[in-house]
């Protein structure tokens, strides 16, 4: 009873007090207040749907997360929770919530079909008409919105029908009014920036589309367009990154400003401009002073295959586009605001620094155990890499993900940096304690919320990259190690000093006095998919200091 008394604690004394009675308000709203209006929608919707005739000849397939799973058109279950109960082959909640996002509505097959994507509109209209389930929580809503907005600005004109389009703009209305109700106050970080993004996009659409109510939707774009440039002010931190840290949040996030900047400048240059006109102008001011920033940030932290380095919870996400960042010359980079070090060498080595503690602090629920922690590339292939992320569901999946031995860190065995509990909980946190450039690299260092203190620098020499770890303080007994986790078809052979194999073939070899054990690890480039590799772990046996040097095959 203790444990969990401290354990909440320390999750609870750094919350802000909104995210508190947020909580409260959330709750309350979610269970008591409903949007009128929505059966109505849902009734019109089904006259209409019933009266298409049903698209495709065969089902249609739906993957996130890797799992695929098929559906006819008018089949598509939209609410498993409700129809078949908890368990029995229900996928999990994040699968459920992509089904809900309608970002399939712009990539698959659905994509190529306005009249099938026209048919599951409607058909999410007529079956989901329910305000306090599932498909109305605030993140799958704001999504849904982004979504149906670009698909009805590019499908709307063409063959979208009158009818269609006027019953779309209520449901959207209704969706709005749902949102603003369930603003994640509570949740803070992504989220809540997600929820306001959203509203500013479908009040810019409402607005421009409006023949008689659009000094309404005008007056409340105002509004919210004030309120979104305040929270990208507070959650872009002065060197471009996102506050979560994470690459893939920070990608989602850009993305989302960039959608919002576009309706934005579309809206003031338009005609009906009216109350809001003010508001979007300075809205689109701060967008237009973020963005460039936010991707020199995101360049910088993707390895040189041009994919993001994955801190944090993130992902690779096949099919999102990358862009090459070889660099013609040596350079290092160091981001004070986000806490990463990054050098690059035009040879294609690549290293990236996690120097920062558990963020921001009111919201970590992204964070992992991964302070110091670095991923590897040379010659253009990643070496070192990162766990990943494999779920959000699955308890023992996310909790070796979040782990601290899951990250390229030096450790006591037994100890975790900080405390990762639940799905989405820190308590006690790692703190750093000193962080500097040096001659042709980093130094860093940190103590884990049992107080031991390690200290780690990380140098380039020649095409050579050395790392010395340090025990500066021990407060628990248990071996002094360092973990090294391998990419896919990275495979060690033992010796003196150890060959990293790529395709048979030698690629780099590291030298280390340490004692070394070749163990199996998995890696997540996705959410979902785990790839066995392996993973080395460096003892220090009696001594406080570990040091290996790492160097492409000549």
């Amino acid at each position: 009873m203790m444990r969990r008394v401290e354990r909440l604690f320390w999750t609870l004394v750094h919350l802000r007090p909104v995210q508190l009675w947020g909580r409260i308000a959330f709750l309350v709203k979610r269970r008591f207040v409903r949007v009128p209006g929505i059966a109505g929608i849902a009734f019109e919707a089904r006259i209409m749907r019933d009266a298409l005739e049903t698209p495709g000849d065969g089902a249609i397939p739906f993957t996130f997360l890797s799992e695929t799973r098929e559906y006819q058109a008018d089949a598509v279950d939209w609410e498993p929770l409700r129809s078949t109960g908890a368990g029995n082959g229900v996928p999990v909640k994040l699968w459920r919530y992509h089904l809900h996002y309608f970002d399939w509505l712009h990539r698959g097959p659905v994509a190529g079909d306005p009249a099938l994507a026209r048919y599951l509109i409607l058909d999410w209209m007529a079956r989901c008409a329910d305000d306090l389930t599932e498909p109305w929580e605030p993140y799958p809503v704001s999504r849904r919105l982004k979504s149906w907005v670009r698909w009805l600005r590019r499908e709307a004109g063409a063959d979208a029908g009158g009818a269609f389009l006027e019953l779309a703009r209520r449901s959207i209305v209704a969706q709005v009014r749902r949102l603003e109700l369930d603003l994640e106050v509570h949740l803070q970080a992504n989220h809540l920036l997600e929820n306001r993004l959203a509203l500013v996009i479908a009040l810019v659409w409402l607005a421009e589309t409006a023949e008689s109510d659009g000094a309404r939707f005008s007056r409340s774009l105002a509004g919210h367009a004030g309120a979104l440039a305040r929270e990208i002010e507070a959650q872009i931190l002065p060197d471009g990154g996102h506050e979560e840290r994470s690459p893939m949040y920070h990608r989602e996030m850009m993305e989302g400003i960039a959608e919002a900047a576009s309706a934005v400048q579309r809206f003031v240059a338009g005609p009906a401009r009216l109350a809001a006109g003010d508001a979007c102008v300075e809205l689109l001011g701060v967008c237009e002073a973020v963005l460039p920033k936010m991707r020199i940030w995101l360049d910088t932290l993707s390895h040189p295959d041009g994919r993001i380095a994955q801190f944090h919870d993130a992902a690779l996400c096949t099919g999102v586009g990358k862009n090459k960042t070889i660099s013609s010359s040596d350079s290092d980079c160091w981001l004070p605001d986000s806490g990463y070090f990054v050098s690059r060498r035009r040879n294609g080595a690549f290293i990236a620094l996690c120097a920062h503690a558990p963020s921001p602090p009111h919201q970590p629920g992204h964070a992992h155990g991964d302070l110091g922690s670095f991923e590897l590339s040379l010659r253009g292939c990643r070496v070192i890499v990162d766990t990943g992320t494999g779920s959000y569901q699955d308890p023992l999946v996310r909790r070796l993900c979040r782990s601290t031995g899951a990250h390229n860190v030096p450790m006591i065995e037994g100890s975790e940096q900080s405390d990762m509990w639940g799905d989405f909980r820190v308590g006690r946190r790692a703190v750093v304690q000193g962080r500097r450039q040096v001659t042709a690299g980093f130094e860093l260092g940190w103590r884990d919320m049992n107080g031991n203190a390690f200290l780690r620098r990380v140098t380039w020499e020649q095409d050579a990259l050395t790392i010395v770890d340090r025990l500066v303080v021990r407060r628990m007994p248990g071996r002094f190690v360092s973990l090294l986790h391998l990419a896919p078809g990275m495979r060690p052979e033992r010796g003196q000093p150890i060959r990293i194999c790529r395709d048979g073939r030698p690629f780099c070899r590291m030298t280390t006095e340490a004692l070394v054990t070749i163990e199996p690890s998995v890696y997540y480039p996705d959410f979902g998919s785990g790839h066995p590799t392996f993973a080395l772990r460096l003892d220090a046996g009696d001594f406080d200091e570990i040091s290996c040097t790492i160097a492409p095959e000549p």
